[in-house]
């Protein structure tokens, strides 16, 4: 419209009635709007300039776009270019020009994605983030392993492995067990109760307790904890009820034999026995949902699921310890992966690299996670992926005004034709059409008008007139955005 006071008039008017995009609680433009539509010059709006006060949604994601380097495109800079965007988005000749900006958004998006990804890890596939998360828990439990050992075998400078010792509570839970086998033997065989005779006549022979030596009791006790959970070993057999019931009564009597050592051996007892409690608990109830899987594959989507699924302070422990526990390499390349694969579009609109980036998907993902689980996840980059959402948020409204039938363009460029064919239009209206909806795209996808439209967002239209003080064509029309604007508030008020 380049200017033209009747044109920004009759904007200001059919933007809010136009059939696509109608807005019923706006419309009816008085002609004391229109008035001050033309009233007022390039850049003085009813609003200051620079209005400080609560900031709006809006305004925020005017902010967040700005702040992780994302120009928007028009359409995301409020109510007016939106409906503007998805006019020329209508016409045949200026819809190419409105997509590709909509692409270099896309890409800036994507952009964004990526270096957070980067700043967190290095992205790769599932399966390689997978394996990394298998090999970090295999390596834990070695870990754990060599330093339970390693903490008990401290106990040997206040209990030789030669000592005597009873064991009267591992006894007692034999016999427990073993109570009906006499009576009856047939049953006890099918349950494989004969398994713990030979145990109780290692540990008390008519009702007298045997000394052994301290060394077979730990032993033993370390045969009765790796079977715990895992049903393997020379134990893997046996019912895990039970096989818990003598590992605990074990632990009672090596206690036993600590405190009867003296108060030094007592303490070096209880440093390694609440060491390996607190690691095997966290291996079985934990750390065991990505280790005892098959495939890589399988331990990427176990410890991905935690994010999204269950309770949500459950998920947000276990996130939490697994990362504390897992070599830092193997976490943060989890994480990186996890936060690029955030926006990958689906199969369907994916090409054959599989790297198209979707910002519905990943505003779907990001908006499955609980609070406190992204900060677990995205660390340092929360802010910046909590800004991208926003940003996301408003690019996804600003498809509200989009003509997604697609049958506008056909229908305009079939009117056109209709109209020169006949003779209603001539050759040179219908190029200066072709020409208006061109130069109406150029200036809706000049990155230098949509940072002065993102910045008038954020209540700062100084880019904007800045701009109008030109004598262009692109001048021209931030001059019509601005009184258009005025009007439209002005009608709002």
């Amino acid at each position: 419209i380049a200017g033209d006071p009747t044109q920004e008039r009759k904007l200001a008017r059919d933007l809010m009635m136009a059939g696509e995009v109608a807005v019923p609680e706006l419309t009816g433009v008085t002609s004391s709007v229109s008035r001050l539509g033309r009233q007022v010059s390039a850049g003085k709006l009813p609003i200051s300039s620079r209005e400080y006060g609560e900031m709006t949604p809006r305004m925020e994601a005017a902010r967040a776009a700005q702040e992780i380097s994302i120009t928007p495109s028009a359409g995301m800079q409020g109510r007016l270019p939106s409906m503007l965007e998805a006019g020329l988005e209508a016409s045949p000749f200026s819809a190419g020009q409105v997509q590709r900006g909509r692409e270099r958004v896309i890409s800036e998006m994507q952009e964004v994605s990526q270096q957070s990804a980067s700043d967190l890890g290095i992205p790769t596939t599932i399966e390689k983030a997978g394996e990394k998360i298998k090999a970090g828990s295999a390596d834990f439990v070695k870990q754990f392993k060599q330093k339970s050992t390693a903490l008990y075998n401290d106990l040997d400078r206040y209990i030789r492995p030669n000592d005597l010792v009873v064991a009267p509570s591992t006894s007692d839970a034999l016999e427990t067990i073993l109570q009906y086998s006499d009576k009856h033997p047939e049953i006890s065989k099918m349950v494989n109760l004969q398994k713990y005779q030979p145990f109780l006549k290692g540990f008390r022979q008519d009702g007298i307790d045997t000394a052994i030596p301290y060394e077979l009791i730990k032993d033993l006790r370390t045969t009765f904890g790796e079977s715990l959970s895992t049903n393997s070993g020379p134990l893997g057999d046996l019912s895990q009820a039970k096989i818990k019931q003598i590992y605990g009564a074990l632990t009672d009597d090596m206690e036993q034999a600590a405190i009867s050592s003296g108060p030094e051996a007592h303490r070096a007892w209880r440093r390694a026995n609440q060491y390996y409690k607190a690691g095997r608990n966290f291996i079985d109830e934990t750390l065991a949902k990505v280790l005892n899987v098959d495939t890589e594959t399988a331990a990427y989507n176990k410890l991905h699921n935690m994010l999204i699924e269950g309770n949500a302070r459950q998920s947000t422990k276990d996130i939490l310890t697994i990362k504390r526990r897992l070599p830092e390499d193997a976490f943060n390349d989890f994480r990186a992966t996890v936060v690029n694969r955030m926006g990958l579009a689906k199969k369907g609109g994916q090409d054959d690299l599989g790297e198209v980036f979707s910002p519905q998907t990943f505003l779907t993902n990001y908006n499955k996670m609980a609070d406190t689980s992204r900060k677990i996840v995205f660390g340092k980059t929360a802010p910046e992926l909590n800004k991208l959402a926003k940003t996301i948020n408003s690019f996804k409204e600003a498809g509200l005004d989009t003509n997604f039938s697609k049958t506008a363009p056909t229908l305009t460029t079939q009117g056109i034709i209709s109209a020169f064919a006949t003779g209603a239009l001539g050759l040179g209206t219908t190029a200066a059409i072709v020409a208006a909806n061109k130069g109406s795209a150029a200036f809706l996808t000049n990155v230098k008008v949509l940072k002065a439209l993102n910045a008038a967002a954020r209540n700062d239209i100084s880019l904007l007139q800045k701009i109008a003080q030109g004598s262009d064509l692109i001048a021209a029309e931030a001059q019509t955005i601005l009184r258009t604007s005025a009007a439209m508030q002005a009608n709002q008020q």
